[in-house]
């Protein structure tokens, strides 16, 4: 674009030149004449005569037959140029044939919005321009476009274009299909569409204060309003329909995988006509079909797309949208076979609500193939028995070893190797024969999804690290092996890395010997199975020497955890230089920390010593449900010249949970393009000190971008270090104490004052410091400032993760100190931090990173109007607060009567239990008699839960009017005993509580760090009591189910992140509320007509608040547990500081 804009400001400059005869242009003068113009619009110049000719000899050649030709006059030895005719010009010519035949084209195009409000001059438009120029009508049409002449609401579209174009408020009448009457709606109109022959209108509805969607068909009236137009800020239209086919767009939802079988036929025309941006093609079989995979949003307009292709598009995943389908169809077959009988279609069709599971569909013959509905179900109950009645945490595997060992031609030692679980099936699962028959008829598809991935990660998350799909074909993408590669396979159990290179001559090795029977029983289910060849024990990298090189090496170690660490990587290096062919190509993915610790340097020295071609490619965790540790892959390549090659697209989005499948596509055009803000290249001497491999820490100079008019410093130029000192033991006495949490995120509210500081005694955790200074931490989440004062020179205990530094004196008229601590605080900040930090779970920066950090700098005029707005906006702030206070007390009193309803309303429950006991026992009771024998309560537990329930209601009338309720001082809270202590006194007969507590998180937190919560215990039990309540009133209402639960989990997310994790197996959330709504104050999920305040939640939230915690809901409605609170402690931790 740019180079067609250059060429037309030198046409006009050249045609100027040439039209001019006050003065005379010679070649030289007219290309200074179109530099000049270049220059003043931004491009750059033209350095070569000959192009100035080319212009010139095009214009005579175009214009030759209008009077454009070009006259040469010689003067000495100078020749200069001109138009032959005089005050000829090209823009006052007339069309050239080749403009009047485009044009005309360009009509006929226009002509399919004939017809349409607001396109009326077209027919103007046609007819003028046939009389103006001549041009001979064509008798018949030769361009038609699709378009429905009936379509209802187009008359809108004159009255709505017009009004997004003069932003008019309009007043709608709207009646969808499913209401009987038109509603009126106000809306703030932004967008029109058309999608499938239908127009749609896209704005704000001023009741709902959100964007609604409009069909103009089901519009009925449209008025101008009197309302104040609210402009369009929040949504970019060029945008918003990226994730979506049609115009269905949840803002709420993200877009997720969806994986297709698609016919051969019908691949031809998917190929040409894309279903949306996102397609690609991610496996090719061998009867030509294709399997594609596109990322959009589940939504109407997908399933009807998908409908439309009939037999020849499958979905193979999500199983959700699947099954969906599967239903459809076979609604849609009940419809056909009722229609053709003498049946009503409508009063007398029922369509009842079957399941799938006596139909099979869609078996695909190929190197996977799909098991069927009814064979799944069969598998998936089998599973979730065995996992429910804990015989075994891997289900899957004695399934798999089970159905293997009835077959004729099983192998004797994998049979051998697997017998623990063919035995331990056989004692304690007691299939069906017709059971057992469907799985054996179906039996390579059924091991195939036993060992899938989907099937691992549900039923033994922990005990086994499964590769996504994505991060293999990333490798496959960037390997390009074929069939005639030799190919070495050694990782850990990886049974979809076997499948997506099954096509392929494989040698398999196990990292651990005793997966290799499982991987064989895949392999012979598999099509391409006589490529594999797993072997049974691990070997020797001097026994592989022994065999052909490979010219490709597929590895994967996990590395948590491992004890023989060092003993593996040293292997990658062997592999590399002992059994890699001379252009081969190495693949392993290992953790990032892999590539940035000291205590991996020898590693690394050694992979760099033998002069290959060295890739790093850092990727979004591959195991979320397990760990957040960050992954690489690794590629080393004897083929490429000795250079170092550093990706990272992903830098600006860590915090975004990118999905796998979206950041692989940005690395291979991030390493195609080798983008310098996403890709370095190097060589082993320009690594740092340390040999770190990270990609950030090199690209970090892409980061801090100044504005016109800033300067860019590093800190090292504007601040020193303060040296930590020793003093006497007698003036440590006295010292006090400077924790994590004494500083503040807030730079305006930073000042730490000496005297008020705690004493504490000395920990091994804090340094000894003294005199005044300014403070910064990093660790953990959140960046952190503050400044000592007052400290008149005595001696002060720091935490060794905060940094003391001061302010030079020569950097006092380039940065103020409150714009220093500002900067300090900014995201561009902490993405430098992020770039540097070794740490891979916890946040850290050593001292000479700090000084390496970038900030930019206004003047000091401007840093002063910077603070002077930050000032006035807390100001503004607290004022907002104070004429809030009345509404907030309002909230709390009606919050305060929920809390006692709650009480009541348990009071009551348990009094009705007493009552139908009572009955029982004819109008006798004791202490001892036992309620619930499933729980064991008895009735003496009952009137003790009833007591306790009475004793809280009473406190709580003796504080109903207090302006702000007293949950008492916040004390430090053991979260697991208060948890314990909370369940142990609020045992219910209507459901049970349990404990989830997993130790080995705790193992990379030091023990210093470990969680204690700053809160008041009556507030966190009426947050616990909350929760509960809801369960029982939205979740547990079914009086005949005895197996209602309430789960409490406990878990670190970060060194000062710390979540409690309340779920309950109840009713799930309904499919139409958006759970972040159910913490509205007055928001309530129940049903119509059900007595609920809807407060509960909207109290919760806010009693966290005040701890600075938050709370969010997760709703999992296919999962045991549907519902569950999670709760977030931030600040309030007291992690060892």
């Amino acid at each position: 674009m740019a180079n067609l804009k250059n060429a037309s400001i030198r046409e006009m400059v050249i045609d100027k030149c040439l039209s001019d005869r006050k003065r005379k242009y010679s070649t030289k003068d007219i290309m200074e004449a179109c530099n000049r113009a270049l220059e003043f619009e931004g491009y750059g110049p033209v350095t070569s005569l000959n192009t100035i000719r080319g212009d010139m000899q095009a214009i005579e050649n175009r214009w030759h037959a209008y009077g454009g030709e070009i006259v040469e006059e010689r003067c000495g030895r100078n020749k200069y140029y001109y138009y032959k005719k005089e005050g000829f010009s090209i823009y006052h010519a007339g069309l050239t044939e080749e403009e009047l035949s485009k044009l005309n084209e360009t009509i006929q195009v226009l002509s399919r919005f004939k017809g349409l409000p607001q396109f009326e001059w077209l027919e103007e438009l046609s007819t003028r321009f046939k009389s103006s120029f001549m041009a001979t009508p064509n008798c018949e049409s030769i361009i038609s476009f699709e378009d429905n002449r009936f379509a209802e609401g187009k008359q809108y579209i004159s009255l709505l274009f017009e009004a997004i174009t003069q932003k008019q408020v309009l007043e709608i009448s709207y009646q969808p299909f499913e209401q009987e009457t038109p509603a009126e709606q106000e809306i703030h109109p932004y967008y029109l569409k058309e999608y499938n022959n239908r127009w749609f209108l896209f704005g704000l509805d001023s009741g709902l204060m959100k964007l609604s969607t409009l069909a103009l068909d089901r519009i009925k009236e449209v008025r101008k309003s009197a309302g104040v137009y609210i402009e369009n800020t929040k949504w970019n239209f060029g945008e918003y329909f990226e994730d979506v086919i049609g115009v269905t767009v949840k803002e709420e939802k993200k877009a997720e995988p969806i994986k297709l079988w698609v016919d051969g036929e019908q691949y031809n025309y998917i190929k040409t006509k894309p279903l949306h941006g996102s397609q690609r093609v991610i496996e090719r079989r061998e009867d030509n079909s294709r399997v594609i995979q596109i990322e959009v949003q589940e939504n109407y307009e997908l399933y009807q797309k998908l409908l439309s292709f009939g037999e020849k598009v499958v979905v193979l995943e999500p199983e959700r949208i699947r099954k969906k389908l599967q239903e459809r169809i076979w609604i849609m077959g009940e419809r056909y076979d009722r229609f053709r009988s003498t049946a009503p279609i409508a009063d007398n069709f029922a369509i009842r609500n079957h399941s799938v599971r006596n139909h099979s569909y869609f078996l695909l013959m190929s190197n996977t193939q799909i098991i069927s509905a009814k064979a799944k179900k069969i598998v998936d109950n089998m599973l979730d028995s065995i996992q429910r009645l804990g015989i075994s945490t891997e289900p899957n595997r004695m399934l798999v070893a089970y159905l293997y060992s009835r077959r004729e031609d099983a192998d004797k030692d994998v049979m051998e190797s697997v017998k623990h679980y063919t035995h331990l099936f056989a004692e304690t699962v007691f299939p069906s024969n017709a059971d057992l028959s469907t799985l054996e008829a179906e039996y390579r598809t059924v091991i195939q999804y036993c060992l899938s991935k989907s099937v691992i990660d549900k039923y033994n998350p922990h005990h086994l690290l499964i590769l996504p799909n994505e991060a293999i074909d990333l490798m496959l993408k960037l390997a390009h092996a074929d069939e005639t590669s030799s190919v070495l396979i050694t990782a850990t159990e990886q049974p979809n890395l076997m499948t997506g290179m099954s096509h392929l001559n494989c040698d398999v090795q196990l990292v651990y010997s005793n997966m290799w029977a499982f991987m064989q029983i895949l392999a012979d289910s598999l099509d391409s199975s006589d490529n594999l060849i797993i072997n049974h024990a691990y070997r020797t990298t001097e026994c592989m020497m022994q065999q052909n090189r490979y010219d490709y090496i597929f590895a994967f170690y996990p590395l948590f955890g491992v004890k023989d660490e060092a003993k593996i990587l040293r292997s990658i290096c062997e592999y590399t230089e002992y059994i890699l062919s001379e252009k081969g190509e190495l693949y392993c993915f290992l953790p990032a920390a892999v590539m940035n610790l000291m205590s991996n340097k020898s590693f690394r020295e050694s992979l760099i010593a033998q002069k290959t071609g060295i890739t790093i490619i850092q990727l979004p965790p591959l195991f979320p449900s397990v760990t957040n540790v960050q992954m690489v892959l690794l590629k080393v390549s004897k083929r490429d010249p000795h250079e170092i090659m550093l990706v990272d697209t992903e830098f600006s989005n860590r915090s975004k949970n990118t999905s796998m499948y979206s950041c692989a596509k940005r690395i291979v055009s991030a390493i195609a393009s080798k983008d310098n803000k996403q890709v370095w290249t190097g060589r082993a001497e320009e690594l740092d000190s340390n040999l770190s491999l990270k990609p950030s820490r090199y690209l970090i100079d892409k980061i801090v971008e100044p504005k016109k008019g800033e300067k860019l410093v590093t800190l090292s130029e504007i601040i020193t270090l303060c040296t930590k000192q020793l003093p006497s033991s007698t003036a440590l006495k006295e010292t006090v104490t400077v924790n994590l949490k004494d500083l503040s995120t807030n730079y305006l509210n930073c000042s730490l004052n000496y005297p008020s500081l705690l004493s504490e005694n000395q920990k091994p955790s804090f340094s000894v410091m003294e005199g005044d200074c300014y403070l910064f931490s990093c660790f953990g989440t959140s960046l952190r400032v503050g400044q000592l004062v007052n400290s008149y020179g005595k001696a002060y205990f720091v935490h060794r993760e905060i940094i003391p530094f001061k302010l030079k004196e020569s950097a006092i008229n380039l940065v103020s100190e409150e714009f220093l601590l500002k900067a300090l605080l900014e995201e561009s900040t902490a993405m430098q931090i992020e770039a540097l930090s070794d740490a891979t779970l916890i946040r850290r920066l050593c001292q000479k990173d700090f000084l390496a950090l970038q900030i930019s700098l206004p003047s000091l005029k401007q840093q002063e109007q910077i603070i002077k707005d930050d000032i006035h906006q807390n100001m503004s702030d607290s004022e907002k607060r104070l004429n809030d206070m009345f509404r907030t007390y309002k909230k709390e009193i009606s919050s305060r009567k929920h809390r006692m309803g709650q009480g009541f309303s348990a009071f009551s429950a348990n009094w009705e239990i007493l009552c139908a006991m009572m009955e029982i026992k004819e109008g006798h009771l004791n202490r001892e008699d036992v309620i619930n024998p499933d729980n064991g309560m008895t009735v003496g537990d009952v009137m003790g839960i009833m007591k306790r329930q009475v004793n809280l209601i009473a406190q709580q009338l003796d504080h109903l009017s207090d302006i702000e309720y007293d949950f008492g001082e916040a004390e430090e809270l053991e979260p697991g005993s208060f948890i314990h202590h909370f369940i142990e006194t609020h045992r219910d007969t209507r459901f049970s509580f349990e404990e989830q507590y997993d130790p080995k998180q705790y193992k990379e937190i030091p023990i210093d760090c470990w969680a204690k919560l700053k809160f008041a215990p009556k507030a966190m039990e009426t947050v616990f009591e909350n929760i509960v309540s809801n369960a029982v009133s939205h979740g547990f209402t079914d009086p005949e189910r005895k197996d209602y639960r309430i789960r409490f989990e406990e878990s670190f997310i970060d060194i000062d992140c710390y979540e409690i994790r309340i779920s309950n197996n109840g009713n799930p959330i309904p499919a139409d509320i958006n759970p972040d709504d159910i913490f509205l104050y007055g928001f309530s999920a129940a049903s119509a007509g059900e007595n609920h305040s809807g407060i509960g939640c909207a109290d919760t939230r806010s009693i966290l608040e005040r701890y600075h915690a938050t709370v969010s809901i997760l709703s999992t409605p296919d999962k045991e547990f549907t519902v569950t609170y999670i709760i977030t402690f931030h600040q309030n931790m007291l992690d060892g500081e």
